[in-house]
């Protein structure tokens, strides 16, 4: 833990790219979330015989998730105060004018039709699945580029503290312990960062 602390200093210098990396991380889950959610509208549609645009986008919007019951032998869990909130959020939002609004729109437009409304879930989660690619390549290509400059940065630190020593070190440390460090410990630094 101590050796990450240290570290830490290194990587403020590059602090809107780590900012830009944790963003990427978040958009990368999200879209992630997005995809896993959009399995069972897409369940929904195919397999529903009697296919509903209203029952279908309540489904989605969650207003028929409130009247859950507990199942038999299990006790009713109280929400956590942060479900409680986002709930709250949600509730507001779809009673508010524009959700309304945007409730019409997706039960008379967007799933007027049974298959209609499978292309464009199709084509949503298509579109979801491409953002979460190039969400993910750059999350990588800023994550390896922190990793590859913080590598510069500690192998010049040894380099500038190295060559300070006193010869007497010299003749005490092997060349291959020196070199091990430079190569081996530093690769140990880059591949924890990524």
């Amino acid at each position: 833990m101590k050796i990450y602390l240290r570290l830490v200093k290194y990587l403020f210098r590059y602090k809107i790219r780590l900012a830009c990396v944790v963003m990427l991380s978040v958009l990368v889950a999200g879209t992630f979330g997005v995809q896993i959610s959009m399995l069972m509208p897409i369940a929904d549609v195919i397999l529903d015989k009697d296919f509903n645009a209203e029952q279908f986008v309540n489904k989605i919007i969650g207003e028929d998730s409130y009247a859950v019951e507990p199942v038999d032998g299990q006790e009713k869990l109280d929400a956590t105060p942060l479900n409680a909130q986002i709930e709250s959020w949600k509730t507001r939002f779809w009673k508010s004018e524009r959700g309304q609004r945007l409730k019409a729109y997706l039960i008379y437009d967007v799933f007027a039709d049974r298959y209609g409304a499978l292309v464009k879930v199709a084509f949503f989660v298509i579109v979801v699945t491409v953002l979460g690619g190039v969400f993910r390549f750059l999350q990588q290509y800023n994550a390896r580029y922190l990793a590859t400059r913080l590598t510069i940065d500690v192998r010049n630190m040894m380099y500038r503290k190295q060559i300070r020593f006193s010869l007497l070190f010299f003749d005490r440390v092997t060349v291959g312990a020196m070199v091990s460090r430079f190569t081996n410990d530093v690769r140990m630094v880059n591949q924890g960062v990524i």
